[in-house]
Protein backbone atom coordinates (compact mmCIF):
# COMPACT_ATOMS: atom_id res chain seq x y z
CA UNK A 1 0.00 0.00 0.00
CA UNK A 2 0.77 3.40 -1.23
CA UNK A 3 1.01 6.72 0.94
CA UNK A 4 0.35 9.90 -0.46
CA UNK A 5 2.81 11.54 2.09
CA UNK A 6 2.09 15.30 0.43
CA UNK A 7 -1.72 14.49 1.16
CA UNK A 8 -1.15 13.66 4.65
CA UNK A 9 0.92 16.65 5.35
CA UNK A 10 -1.21 19.05 4.26
CA UNK A 11 -4.42 17.63 5.91
CA UNK A 12 -2.43 17.48 9.25
CA UNK A 13 -1.58 21.03 8.40
CA UNK A 14 -5.24 21.58 7.89
CA UNK A 15 -6.06 20.19 10.98
CA UNK A 16 -3.60 21.86 13.33
CA UNK A 17 -4.77 25.32 11.48
CA UNK A 18 -7.96 23.51 12.36
CA UNK A 19 -7.22 23.33 16.12
CA UNK A 20 -5.54 26.84 16.20
CA UNK A 21 -8.28 28.55 14.61
CA UNK A 22 -10.88 26.94 17.44
CA UNK A 23 -8.75 27.78 20.31
CA UNK A 24 -8.63 31.43 18.81
CA UNK A 25 -11.64 32.08 18.06
CA UNK A 26 -14.33 30.07 20.34
CA UNK A 27 -12.51 27.91 23.18
CA UNK A 28 -10.83 30.87 24.09
CA UNK A 29 -13.84 33.40 24.06
CA UNK A 30 -15.68 30.43 25.75
CA UNK A 31 -13.23 30.63 28.61
CA UNK A 32 -13.41 34.28 29.05
CA UNK A 33 -17.39 34.18 28.71
CA UNK A 34 -17.23 31.47 31.66
CA UNK A 35 -14.48 33.65 33.63
CA UNK A 36 -16.22 36.61 33.21
CA UNK A 37 -19.86 35.31 34.54
CA UNK A 38 -18.02 33.28 37.27
CA UNK A 39 -16.65 36.76 38.46
CA UNK A 40 -19.77 37.99 38.36
CA UNK A 41 -21.46 35.34 40.28
CA UNK A 42 -18.74 35.27 42.93
CA UNK A 43 -19.66 38.93 42.79
CA UNK A 44 -23.27 38.72 43.83
CA UNK A 45 -22.53 36.02 46.15
CA UNK A 46 -20.40 38.39 48.34
CA UNK A 47 -22.71 41.04 48.10
CA UNK A 48 -24.98 38.56 49.07
CA UNK A 49 -23.35 37.61 52.05
CA UNK A 50 -22.26 41.31 52.90
CA UNK A 51 -25.72 41.99 52.62
CA UNK A 52 -26.95 39.20 54.99
CA UNK A 53 -23.90 40.02 57.42
CA UNK A 54 -25.37 43.64 57.75
CA UNK A 55 -29.15 42.62 58.19
CA UNK A 56 -28.02 39.69 60.63
CA UNK A 57 -25.63 43.03 62.68
CA UNK A 58 -28.79 44.93 62.34
CA UNK A 59 -30.71 42.44 63.93
CA UNK A 60 -28.70 41.65 66.73
CA UNK A 61 -28.89 45.77 67.33
CA UNK A 62 -32.36 45.90 67.14
CA UNK A 63 -32.88 42.99 69.80
CA UNK A 64 -30.29 45.02 72.12
CA UNK A 65 -32.28 47.92 71.87
CA UNK A 66 -35.36 45.70 72.23
CA UNK A 67 -34.21 44.44 75.44
CA UNK A 68 -32.81 47.55 76.64
CA UNK A 69 -36.16 49.33 76.09
CA UNK A 70 -37.64 46.72 78.17
CA UNK A 71 -34.95 46.39 80.81
CA UNK A 72 -35.70 50.10 81.32
CA UNK A 73 -39.12 50.43 80.87
CA UNK A 74 -41.05 50.04 84.51
CA UNK A 75 -38.28 52.92 85.32
CA UNK A 76 -39.58 55.12 82.86
CA UNK A 77 -42.92 54.59 83.56
CA UNK A 78 -42.20 55.51 86.98
CA UNK A 79 -39.88 58.79 86.56
CA UNK A 80 -42.52 59.79 84.36
CA UNK A 81 -45.12 59.41 87.06
CA UNK A 82 -42.93 61.22 89.51
CA UNK A 83 -42.44 63.82 86.99
CA UNK A 84 -46.10 64.34 86.37
CA UNK A 85 -46.80 64.08 90.31
CA UNK A 86 -44.28 66.53 91.22
CA UNK A 87 -45.81 68.94 88.07
CA UNK A 88 -49.06 68.86 89.47
CA UNK A 89 -47.88 69.61 92.95
CA UNK A 90 -46.10 72.90 91.78
CA UNK A 91 -48.97 73.94 90.16
CA UNK A 92 -51.49 73.46 92.66
CA UNK A 93 -48.28 75.43 95.03
CA UNK A 94 -48.48 78.37 92.30
CA UNK A 95 -52.00 78.57 91.99
CA UNK A 96 -52.24 78.56 96.35
CA UNK A 97 -49.63 81.21 96.09
CA UNK A 98 -51.60 83.28 93.31
CA UNK A 99 -54.83 83.03 95.13
CA UNK A 100 -53.25 84.15 98.66
CA UNK A 101 -51.08 86.94 96.87
CA UNK A 102 -54.53 88.04 94.81
CA UNK A 103 -56.64 88.11 98.41
CA UNK A 104 -53.47 90.23 100.49
CA UNK A 105 -53.22 92.33 97.25
CA UNK A 106 -57.63 92.71 97.32
CA UNK A 107 -57.53 93.46 101.01
CA UNK A 108 -54.80 95.88 101.03
CA UNK A 109 -56.46 97.96 97.92
CA UNK A 110 -59.97 97.66 99.48
CA UNK A 111 -58.45 98.52 103.26
CA UNK A 112 -56.25 101.45 101.23
CA UNK A 113 -58.65 104.69 101.01
CA UNK A 114 -56.61 104.86 97.67
CA UNK A 115 -58.87 103.20 95.54
CA UNK A 116 -59.26 104.94 92.33
CA UNK A 117 -61.74 102.49 90.71
CA UNK A 118 -65.13 102.14 91.61
CA UNK A 119 -66.74 99.47 93.55
CA UNK A 120 -68.41 97.90 90.37
CA UNK A 121 -65.54 97.61 88.32
CA UNK A 122 -63.70 95.59 91.40
CA UNK A 123 -66.58 93.28 91.25
CA UNK A 124 -66.23 92.74 87.51
CA UNK A 125 -62.28 92.11 87.74
CA UNK A 126 -62.57 89.62 90.30
CA UNK A 127 -65.88 88.00 88.64
CA UNK A 128 -62.96 87.57 86.08
CA UNK A 129 -60.24 86.59 88.07
CA UNK A 130 -62.36 83.66 90.06
CA UNK A 131 -63.52 82.87 86.28
CA UNK A 132 -60.03 82.65 85.37
CA UNK A 133 -59.18 80.25 88.48
CA UNK A 134 -62.20 77.87 88.27
CA UNK A 135 -61.51 77.38 84.27
CA UNK A 136 -57.79 76.45 85.47
CA UNK A 137 -59.07 73.58 88.18
CA UNK A 138 -60.90 72.49 85.22
CA UNK A 139 -58.35 72.36 82.97
CA UNK A 140 -56.25 70.85 85.82
CA UNK A 141 -58.73 67.69 86.29
CA UNK A 142 -57.19 64.54 85.19
CA UNK A 143 -57.16 60.93 87.35
CA UNK A 144 -54.49 61.71 89.85
CA UNK A 145 -56.26 64.80 90.47
CA UNK A 146 -60.02 63.38 91.08
CA UNK A 147 -58.05 60.29 93.27
CA UNK A 148 -56.72 63.03 95.75
CA UNK A 149 -59.94 64.17 95.95
CA UNK A 150 -61.63 61.10 97.22
CA UNK A 151 -58.79 60.61 99.56
CA UNK A 152 -59.16 63.58 101.06
CA UNK A 153 -62.76 63.35 101.13
CA UNK A 154 -62.70 59.95 102.56
CA UNK A 155 -60.22 62.38 105.61
CA UNK A 156 -63.32 64.20 105.84
CA UNK A 157 -65.09 61.72 106.73
CA UNK A 158 -63.21 59.81 108.98
CA UNK A 159 -62.23 63.36 111.20
CA UNK A 160 -66.01 64.66 111.15
CA UNK A 161 -66.23 66.45 114.58
CA UNK A 162 -68.85 64.75 117.52
CA UNK A 163 -71.65 66.97 116.67
CA UNK A 164 -71.24 66.44 112.21
CA UNK A 165 -70.48 62.49 112.92
CA UNK A 166 -73.72 62.08 114.92
CA UNK A 167 -75.77 63.97 112.59
CA UNK A 168 -74.45 61.42 109.77
CA UNK A 169 -74.83 58.18 111.88
CA UNK A 170 -78.42 59.10 112.68
CA UNK A 171 -78.91 59.94 108.75
CA UNK A 172 -77.43 56.41 107.97
CA UNK A 173 -79.43 54.60 109.86
CA UNK A 174 -82.28 55.79 109.02
CA UNK A 175 -81.60 55.68 105.38
CA UNK A 176 -84.07 53.99 103.36
CA UNK A 177 -83.10 54.04 99.65
CA UNK A 178 -79.43 53.78 100.87
CA UNK A 179 -76.69 56.50 100.02
CA UNK A 180 -75.87 58.63 97.00
CA UNK A 181 -72.42 59.19 96.06
CA UNK A 182 -71.92 62.11 93.11
CA UNK A 183 -68.78 63.29 91.58
CA UNK A 184 -68.42 64.74 88.33
CA UNK A 185 -65.89 62.16 87.14
CA UNK A 186 -66.41 58.17 87.30
CA UNK A 187 -65.28 56.38 90.56
CA UNK A 188 -62.78 53.33 89.58
CA UNK A 189 -63.84 50.20 91.35
CA UNK A 190 -61.27 50.24 94.08
CA UNK A 191 -61.98 53.62 95.11
CA UNK A 192 -65.82 52.87 95.27
CA UNK A 193 -64.71 50.07 97.41
CA UNK A 194 -62.84 52.78 99.87
CA UNK A 195 -65.49 54.65 99.99
CA UNK A 196 -67.94 52.23 100.86
CA UNK A 197 -65.53 50.72 103.64
CA UNK A 198 -65.29 54.13 105.32
CA UNK A 199 -69.16 54.26 105.41
CA UNK A 200 -69.51 51.09 106.63
CA UNK A 201 -66.91 52.21 109.39
CA UNK A 202 -69.39 54.77 110.50
CA UNK A 203 -72.44 52.50 111.51
CA UNK A 204 -72.80 48.54 111.73
CA UNK A 205 -76.02 48.61 109.55
CA UNK A 206 -75.71 47.59 105.77
CA UNK A 207 -75.69 50.49 103.17
CA UNK A 208 -76.68 50.25 99.93
CA UNK A 209 -73.70 53.22 98.39
CA UNK A 210 -74.78 54.39 94.52
CA UNK A 211 -72.77 56.10 92.55
CA UNK A 212 -73.47 58.71 89.75
CA UNK A 213 -71.67 61.08 87.82
CA UNK A 214 -72.46 64.99 87.53
CA UNK A 215 -71.48 67.73 85.42
CA UNK A 216 -72.11 69.95 88.12
CA UNK A 217 -69.53 69.03 90.85
CA UNK A 218 -66.09 70.03 88.85
CA UNK A 219 -63.27 68.52 91.17
CA UNK A 220 -65.09 67.75 93.74
CA UNK A 221 -67.19 64.75 95.10
CA UNK A 222 -70.72 64.26 97.94
CA UNK A 223 -72.45 62.16 99.87
CA UNK A 224 -76.45 62.42 100.05
CA UNK A 225 -78.71 60.31 102.45
CA UNK A 226 -81.71 60.85 104.07
CA UNK A 227 -81.97 64.67 104.09
CA UNK A 228 -78.09 64.90 105.08
CA UNK A 229 -75.53 65.87 102.87
CA UNK A 230 -72.12 66.80 103.31
CA UNK A 231 -69.32 67.56 100.17
CA UNK A 232 -65.98 68.89 99.62
CA UNK A 233 -64.94 70.46 96.40
CA UNK A 234 -61.51 72.46 95.58
CA UNK A 235 -64.18 75.21 94.81
CA UNK A 236 -64.91 75.69 98.27
CA UNK A 237 -61.88 77.29 99.49
CA UNK A 238 -62.23 80.09 95.72
CA UNK A 239 -65.99 80.20 97.27
CA UNK A 240 -64.83 81.33 101.08
CA UNK A 241 -61.83 83.71 99.50
CA UNK A 242 -65.18 85.33 97.26
CA UNK A 243 -67.39 85.84 99.91
CA UNK A 244 -64.51 87.40 102.04
CA UNK A 245 -63.68 90.24 98.94
CA UNK A 246 -67.80 90.62 98.18
CA UNK A 247 -67.72 91.25 102.42
CA UNK A 248 -64.87 93.55 102.26
CA UNK A 249 -65.77 95.45 99.11
CA UNK A 250 -69.58 96.13 101.04
CA UNK A 251 -67.77 97.16 103.80
CA UNK A 252 -65.20 99.47 101.55
CA UNK A 253 -68.19 100.85 99.95
CA UNK A 254 -70.43 101.73 103.05
CA UNK A 255 -66.93 103.30 104.52
CA UNK A 256 -66.50 105.43 100.97
CA UNK A 257 -69.88 107.33 100.10
CA UNK A 258 -68.03 108.41 96.80
CA UNK A 259 -67.54 104.67 95.71
CA UNK A 260 -70.76 102.97 94.31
Amino acid sequence: MLFDWFTIVAQLFNFLILIWLLKKFLYKPILNAIDVREQYVVKQLNAAQDAKNEALKSLDELKLKIADIEQNKQQMLHDAFVEAETEKRKLFVEINNDAEILRNKLNEAICNEQLALSSEIMRKAKDEIYSVIRKLLEDMADVHLEEQIIKVFIKRLNNLEHQENSKLLIALESAQSGVIIRSAFDISVEYQQMLREAIKNKTKHQVLVTFYTVAYLTAGIELVTSGYKIEWSVYDYLVTLENLVTDLLSEQSGNNPGIH
